[in-house]
C-alpha cells in the first residue's frame, strides 16, 4: 500500500466532486447544535436536546451515505445521491448497532471521564482518552459503518471485520490519523494564538500561552468551538474518502482469507 499515492488519489476524489462536500456537511450536522452546554430554561434545554438527538441521527445517515459516496468514486468514478442516500437510510438502524456493540467501551469512558473532573487529575489522563477514542474506537466505528453501508453486512459481523481491519492496517491508519488531527489542531493553534494576541477583552484575566487553566478557559470559548467546526467541515471529507479506500482494499483481501478458510474448512 502506497500511503503517499492514496493521498493524492483521495485528494482528486474530494476536489472534484461537489456533491461529496454536501454529504461531509450532513454527516457533521450535529456539530452545530452541541457548541453549547447551557440553555437556560428546562423547555428550552428538552427543545436543543430533541434538536440534538435528530441531528446525530441525520448525521448517522449522512456519514454512511458519505462512506457509500466513496466507495463509489473509488470503485466506479461515479454514484447517485439519491441511491446511495436511501441506501444508508435503509441500514441506520445497523450502524447504531456498532455504536450499542461498543457502548461497554463508551461506558467505561464516561466513568473515565467522571473521575478524571470529579477527582481533578492530571491533564495527562485526558489526553490519553481523547487518543484512545480517536485513534482506535473512531476508525473501527469507520470500518464498521463501511462494512454495513458498503456490503450490507450485519452489525456483528460488521464490527468483528472492522477490528481485524484495523489490526490490518494499523500503520497507514495511525499515520493517516496523525495527519488528520495535526491539520486540525495546527488550524485551531492559530485561531488560539489570535485571540491572545489581538483580543482587547481576554476570555481569562491573566494571559499564560502554555497555562492549562488557560488552554481550557479558552478550548471553551465559542470562537475555539466555530473554528473546530469550521477545519471539520474542510478535512472530514479527505478523511473519509480515503479510509473508505483502506476498506476497500483490505476487505478485499478479508474476503478471499475468509472464503479460502471456509473452503478448507468444508
Amino acid at each position: 500500500m502506497n500511503l503517499i499515492e492514496d493521498l493524492k488519489l483521495t485528494i482528486n476524489l474530494v476536489i472534484q466532486d461537489r456533491k461529496i462536500w454536501l454529504l461531509s456537511f450532513l454527516s457533521l450536522l450535529y456539530l452545530l447544535f452541541t457548541t453549547r452546554d447551557k440553555y437556560g430554561t428546562i423547555f428550552v434545554a428538552l427543545i436543543m436536546s430533541l434538536l440534538i438527538l435528530g441531528s446525530f441521527v441525520f448525521s448517522i445517515i449522512g456519514h454512511g451515505g458519505l462512506i457509500l459516496a466513496a466507495n463509489r468514486l473509488h470503485i466506479l468514478g461515479e454514484y447517485d445521491f439519491k441511491e446511495i442516500w436511501a441506501k444508508s437510510k435503509g441500514r441506520s438502524f445497523r450502524i447504531f448497532g456498532v455504536y450499542i456493540r461498543l457502548f461497554p467501551l463508551v461506558l467505561l469512558f464516561i466513568v473515565g471521564n467522571y473521575f478524571i473532573y470529579a477527582y481533578d487529575l492530571s491533564p495527562n489522563w485526558i489526553y490519553l482518552e481523547r487518543l484512545i477514542g480517536s485513534f482506535i474506537i473512531g476508525p473501527i466505528i469507520h470500518f464498521g459503518m463501511c462494512g454495513i453501508v458498503i456490503h450490507d453486512k450485519k452489525a456483528s459481523h460488521a464490527l468483528k471485520s472492522s477490528i481485524a481491519i484495523y489490526k490490518n492496517l494499523f500503520k497507514s491508519v495511525f499515520s493517516v490519523k496523525l495527519v488528520y488531527d495535526l491539520v486540525n489542531m495546527i488550524f485551531i493553534a492559530i485561531v488560539y494564538f489570535a485571540i491572545l494576541i489581538f483580543k482587547t477583552n481576554p476570555v481569562v484575566p491573566k494571559i499564560d500561552f502554555f497555562d492549562y487553566s488557560t488552554i481550557q478557559v479558552l478550548l471553551k470559548s465559542p470562537i475555539i468551538l466555530w473554528a473546530k467546526i469550521l477545519i471539520s467541515f474542510f478535512t472530514w471529507p479527505f478523511f473519509t474518502v480515503i479510509m473508505t479506500i483502506f476498506y476497500n482494499r483490505s476487505a478485499s483481501d478479508l474476503e478471499h482469507v475468509e472464503s479460502a478458510t471456509n473452503n478448507n474448512s468444508g
